[in-house]
């Protein structure tokens, strides 16, 4: 196969180790539903750079950019674009530092989308790199736009902000906060327990940290980042969770653990009732950050013991449907679980010579994601292409079916006669698509990545079936790209470029040739922030896109932003000032002829609540918010969880007016502030909180 045909295959791993993932995982209580990076199958088309050996880490990189060491000079040079900003080679550069300027070593790196206004990382989990012995790091990236760069040191993770390739940038580890906490039992005696931190503001689920050390009978956590954590104590199924706030000074806390309730229960077969030996009971509470895990008896009991409260837990057992999340009081003393046999069924992967060995299987529904209640998530098939799940009774479902070296196959649904499933047939030679890049006049671009992903139409875009069927090759020196091994279906084609990119879509029923991407330069917009007052407006996070494409950038002193490479067309607009808590929307054409964009924010006041504790009068440091915000003609929700040594927290203006805000914080009822009419600002409000 020639270069310019190779084509590299991306997400097969990760699109179908997915289910095996899930499968392992307790998602009742894992809190959030970010993607977590999986490695590709082992013999996938995904070729996965070279990985660097990481020393006392249990969770290896999926991948990571083949260039650990970086040139001997001080700052790197940045590469050097042409007309239209093609780059060779794109690369973050930069250098990681304590709060003394020394240099840390092996430190990860990993290049993020920016983090905007709560919004979701994604794109970039296979790009890795590490520091090196000098603190220095060069990590080469898809594109020139500007990033996040998320660093991590042991149990700490900071984050550098709105960076971009070419430009060094420093990595600050600062000194952090000490966190001391003492374990008691119900007598107020000292006790030894499993402690953990886990942050949740302003990066929740990022990281848990243990306790580094033991003084005086005392945890004590070291070099705390600021941010709201979830610090909880353990011991024989006891536990005591409790909200910490972390600034810039050491603290001090107690956790009490209470007496627990013993809890029987039985796990039963819902035709039989007859008890079901090995059954996975798994026990879990949302705020406090519990989750326990046993196994049921030969007989299918089960013995536990909990601190009064409320509980969810989940059963499964195999060849069984597990059980939804369901409600377990403490004040259950005996609990039952019926579980209901699924139904067994067998299949066979054929090709054009007979069995295909070794074929994976993921079970999907209709949008191709997995099933979270299938008995079977995922399996492979024998020598001879034979395969078996375990199916919920009565309820369709789809197969996802890839085997290197043949066309990967999405099938829904699964047409089922008796116990067995038809025969899934794989093609060792599927259609191809291949096409022209051009540049207006400018020299075809070489070496360029051309993404041909499904279209939303045909596979939703953040299933994992979408990433099985997503292709990834480059242009050779004439500008020409082709893909092969194709399924069926309509995709969308990209090129990316420092420029931007250009985008088309394609139905591939049959193979096909002359697909043609016109690339045009970007131009530098100039972006003004300005308050209500005319006043510059600094540090506001600046957002302009479509559906295409996107451009972040933050204003300097003087409120200036400039988004650069920007492609002429229609955007929408997001600015928001962390500072003043104002948000701006509005609608924007960008032309090449008038390259300045100017944001006023109008004069809205944020709504601001005084909370603390009711009996001590002390300020409650860390709090939820959920509060109803006019949008047009009807109301939505928005949450946002805040830190503040005084518990004076400032609501941002959003819509046309706030109706109403729930206020939550850990180990307290929760409050409701109901607003007359449509807020609009300003008010202050005191609120007290009564501990459960």
């Amino acid at each position: 196969m020639s270069d310019r045909s190779k084509n590299l295959k991306i997400g097969l791993g990760a699109g179908l180790l997915a289910f095996l993932g899930a499968a392992a995982g307790f998602i009742l209580f894992s809190g959030n539903n970010e993607k977590i990076p999986i490695p590709p199958i082992e013999g996938s088309k995904y070729e996965a750079p070279e990985k660097p050996v990481r020393k006392n880490r249990t969770v290896q990189p999926i991948a990571t950019a083949p260039f650990r060491e970086v040139p001997e000079v001080t700052r790197p040079v940045p590469p050097r674009e042409d007309e239209l900003g093609f780059v060779p080679e794109n690369y973050l550069i930069g250098r990681v530092v304590n709060s003394k300027g020394e240099a840390l070593n092996d430190v990860l790196i990993m290049p993020q989308e920016p983090f905007f206004l709560g919004g979701k990382r994604d794109g970039l989990e296979r790009i890795l790199g590490y520091s090196n012995a000098k603190g220095e790091f060069k990590i080469p990236v898809p594109d020139v736009v500007q990033y996040d760069v998320r660093a991590e040191f042991g149990n700490r993770i900071v984050f550098a902000r709105n960076v971009s390739p070419g430009v060094p940038f420093d990595v600050v580890f600062q000194k952090g906060a000490n966190v001391k906490a003492s374990v008691l039992d119900s007598d107020d005696k000292t006790v030894d327990a499993e402690l953990d931190m886990r942050m949740v503001y302003p990066f929740p689920g990022d990281v848990t940290i243990k306790p580094a050390k033991r003084e005086n009978g005392a945890y004590v956590f070291q070099g705390i980042d600021e941010g709201a954590y979830i610090l909880t104590a353990r011991k024989d199924n006891s536990f005591a969770s409790e909200s910490v706030a972390v600034f810039d000074e050491d603290r001090e806390t107690t956790l009490v653990l209470p007496k627990g309730v013993r809890i029987k229960g039985l796990v039963v077969d819902e035709e039989s009732r007859n008890g079901i030996g090995g059954a996975r009971i798994k026990i879990g509470q949302r705020e406090s950050n519990f989750e326990t895990e046993l196994t049921s008896g030969a007989d299918g009991s089960f013995d536990l013991n909990l601190p009064r409260g409320e509980y969810l837990a989940e059963v499964s057992a195999e060849g069984y449907v597990p059980t939804d999340a369901t409600k377990l009081n403490s004040d259950e003393r005996d609990r039952k679980f019926a579980l209901k046999r699924g139904n067994s069924l067998e299949g066979r992967v054929l090709d054009e010579s007979g069995g295909v060995a070794g074929a994976r299987l993921a079970v999907v529904d209709s949008y191709g994601n997995p099933i979270s209640k299938f008995p079977t998530r995922s399996t492979a098939t024998d020598g001879r292409g034979n395969y078996g799940i375990v199916a919920s009774q009565d309820s369709s479902f789809g197969l996802l079916v890839y085997q290197e070296d043949h066309v990967p196959q999405f099938v829904y649904p699964a047409e089922v006669d008796g116990q067995k499933i038809k025969d899934i047939a794989l093609k060792r030679e599927g259609l191809s698509l291949s096409g022209n890049v051009f540049t207006e006049g400018m020299a075809s671009p070489e070496n360029l990545p051309i993404v041909l992903k499904p279209h939303s139409e045909w596979i939703p875009k953040f299933s994992p079936a979408s990433a099985v069927f997503t292709y990834v090759t480059r242009t050779n020196r004439d500008g020409v790209f082709s893909f092969e091994r194709l399924a069926p279906g309509k995709y969308e084609i990209t090129a990316k470029t420092s420029a931007g990119s250009v985008s088309d879509t394609v139905e591939v029923r049959e193979n096909v040739d002359g697909v043609s991407l016109n690339l045009v330069p970007g131009f530098d917009l100039h972006v003004r922030v300005q308050d209500q007052t005319g006043r510059v407006a600094p540090e506001t996070d600046v957002l302009i896109y479509s559906p295409e494409r996107k451009y972040f950038g933050r204003s300097d002193n003087s409120g200036i932003v400039v988004l650069r490479k920007v492609i002429p067309g229609d955007y929408s607009v997001l600015a928001y000032n962390q500072r003043t808590l104002q948000e701006e929307r509005s609608n924007f054409t960008a032309k090449r002829d008038d390259p300045n964009l100017e944001i006023n924010f109008n004069a809205r006041d944020p709504l601001v609540i005084n909370v603390y504790d009711k009996d001590t009068r002390k300020p409650i440091e860390h709090v939820d918010f959920n509060y109803l915000v006019k949008v047009g003609r009807g109301f939505a929700s928005k949450e946002r969880k805040l830190i503040d040594r005084n518990g004076y927290f400032r609501i941002p203006f959003a819509g046309d007016g706030i109706k109403s805000v729930s206020v939550g914080a850990l180990g307290y009822s929760s409050e409701r502030i109901s607003l007359d009419g449509e807020y609009v600002g300003p008010k202050t409000v005191f609120l007290e909180m009564k501990r459960k």
